[in-house]
């Protein structure tokens, strides 16, 4: 994968809304054009990660999970308060947003390469891309620790290479880190929830049973109906098809 720099000025491009301070650690939200060099010149002045998450906030299970499970642990902000600066780019589906908020969002996730929620990418107090990640579980702890692992990776390979010549690498607002994801088939990824509600994740889209909403397919988008979710399938009606189908989970 090719890695991405991320600078001042291309903070600049992308743009932040002024941060909001947290019980525990301090999240700037939005991708609009304002004071995102702020969050840039913090990165780089007291050496810290920026930490991206690409968040359905008041839909995404997996995002709401992370949030629950991680972000609002005691474990997660102490950790953040020193070594992370925090920014959320949220797409929401029942919170209104102003439509400079929502473009601005949707280009940043475009030139982050970002096809599904949640999604994060943090880079290391010089603007390089050092990884990504979604959901995983095991908590803060287990969240804490990977991120640590990566911080500290990105450092010992800079250090290793501090006696090379520098070399270009590409801004952040160039090429996409990876090419977006193209569906062939409708593929079930995961189901989660409890017994009496379910989600299913469906290529790009998480889906409840009864609830219709577009899935990416091919070049474009098809709109599935969620009729039921089993144990190791889903029953959807799909648009242009002549009745429902079973599509099991993927192993």
């Amino acid at each position: 994968m090719q890695h991405m720099q991320l600078s001042k000025h291309s903070f600049r491009i992308l743009g932040l809304v002024t941060a909001v301070a947290a019980s525990g650690a301090e999240w700037r939200h939005g991708a609009e054009q304002s004071t995102v060099a702020a969050a840039a010149d913090q990165a780089k002045r007291e050496g810290k990660a920026v930490m991206f998450t690409f968040t359905g906030s008041d839909w995404c299970s997996w995002c709401m999970k992370l949030k629950q499970e991680v972000f609002s642990q005691p474990e997660f902000e102490s950790f953040a308060r020193d070594h992370l600066v925090l920014v959320e780019v949220d797409f929401p589906r029942r919170t209104a947003q102003s439509e400079a908020l929502k473009m601005s969002n949707q280009e940043a996730a475009k030139k982050m390469g970002v096809t599904g929620y949640p999604t994060l990418v943090l880079f290391n107090s010089d603007g390089k891309e050092i990884g990504r990640s979604g959901y995983k579980q095991g908590g803060a702890a287990a969240f804490v620790r990977e991120t640590t692992r990566l911080i500290n990776a990105a450092a010992a390979q800079a250090h290793a290479h501090s006696v090379a010549p520098p070399r270009e690498l590409p801004p952040f607002g160039g090429a996409l880190t990876q090419p977006p994801i193209r569906y062939t088939n409708l593929t079930l990824k995961t189901i989660s929830g409890t017994a009496n509600r379910r989600f299913a994740l469906l290529n790009d889209q998480t889906l409840t049973a009864g609830e219709t909403l577009p899935v990416k397919l091919q070049d474009g988008k098809v709109n599935v109906r969620c009729v039921e979710i089993r144990d190791e399938s889903v029953i959807v009606a799909v648009q242009g098809e002549k009745g429902p189908r079973e599509i099991k989970l993927r192993r």
